[in-house]
């Protein structure tokens, strides 16, 4: 027997609560091991071979916090522009916000 997936508004705010948690922990969680790899560097006594590996690790961390930052930073121009009768468009991805 198949079991029936109802998508209500319920349904969509839960998985967009859901998709931002996820979005804001993975963003928690890259910012904190990018402090620890700069304290890790910062005490001068990595080996040079692991000193590279999380440097290009840290490089990676970085750009995904950036990508975070510059999401959010749209989507706060987006709300703002809708809030003065501009027309909201989501971003991808967001398409459940339009009826909220």
């Amino acid at each position: 027997m198949r079991s029936r997936v109802v998508n209500n508004d319920a349904t969509c705010q839960n998985r967009r609560i859901y998709m931002s948690k996820t979005v804001e922990n993975s963003f928690d969680i890259a910012l904190r091991e990018l402090e620890e790899i700069v304290a890790s560097l910062e005490q001068g006594e990595t080996p040079l071979e692991e000193l590279m590996q999380k440097y290009e690790h840290g490089v990676k961390l970085h750009a995904h916090c950036q990508k975070v930052l510059r999401d959010a930073e749209l989507r706060i121009e987006q709300l703002r522009s809708a809030a003065n009768g501009a027309e909201f468009v989501p971003l991808s991805g967001d398409a459940a916000d339009v009826n909220t």
